[in-house]
């Protein structure tokens, strides 16, 4: 329990939306939610949210930067998939902040040609490991992760704040293979934004909009 990182999240809440946004919000902090039908159906343990004060021990120093731990839902990965209009099977899946790897399965699922789940939280990567053995887990920041040569579809469900995005996408300059970058719950989308590199194609809407750009 990161009893400090709550402490700071709770007076950032207090210094941008006052005492009521404190109340608002400080429930949400402590909540771990039970779901699934996802689990009943896999026997596996990805539902539910995890507040970023929880996550730890994790890799590096971004902590402070996390946002919770949310699974993406099977209908918002097949919204995405819709939307990409691609063959999974000549493409490498890359989920940055992948936590207990429910999207890790489903790319699996799909048939796509590699998945890769990148995750600082040491408990949550050792989950995603135990139940997505077929993927590649990396129990490592996302800021320090090199994308592997291949076309890649580089997905994110609002993992981090926009200091480390910037991070994370500063790395991928003079990628050359095909990119796309999925972004769901894009809170931090006007970084990328920044990148002429990187094109915005378009966005859907799921759950949350989810934003997507290419470098081609």
């Amino acid at each position: 329990m990161n009893v400090a990182m709550l402490l700071r999240k709770s007076w950032r809440l207090y210094r941008t939306g006052g005492f009521s946004a404190v109340c608002k919000r400080v429930p949400e902090l402590f909540r771990v939610t039970p779901d699934s039908s996802f689990d009943a159906q896999r026997g596996t343990d990805v539902a539910g949210t995890v507040p970023a004060w929880m996550l730890g021990p994790v890799i590096g120093d971004n902590l402070p930067h996390a946002e919770k731990y949310q699974p993406t839902t099977e209908e918002d990965f097949q919204v995405i998939l819709d939307f990409l209009k691609i063959n999974p099977q000549e493409w490498n899946w890359v989920d940055l902040g992948c936590g207990k790897g429910a999207t890790l399965i489903m790319a699996t699922e799909v048939g796509f040609q590699s998945v890769t789940g990148v995750e600082f939280s040491q408990k949550l990567a050792r989950i995603a490991a135990r139940q997505c053995p077929h993927a590649r887990v990396v129990n490592a920041d996302a800021a320090e992760f090199v994308l592997p040569w291949r076309d890649t579809v580089l997905f994110l469900f609002n993992p981090f704040d926009g200091y480390v995005l910037r991070r994370v996408i500063d790395k991928l300059r003079g990628f050359s293979n095909r990119l796309m970058v999925v972004y769901l719950n894009p809170r931090h989308g006007q970084v990328i934004d920044e990148y002429d590199f990187l094109h915005h194609v378009g966005k859907c809407r799921a759950t949350y909009d989810v934003r997507v750009w290419k470098n081609w």
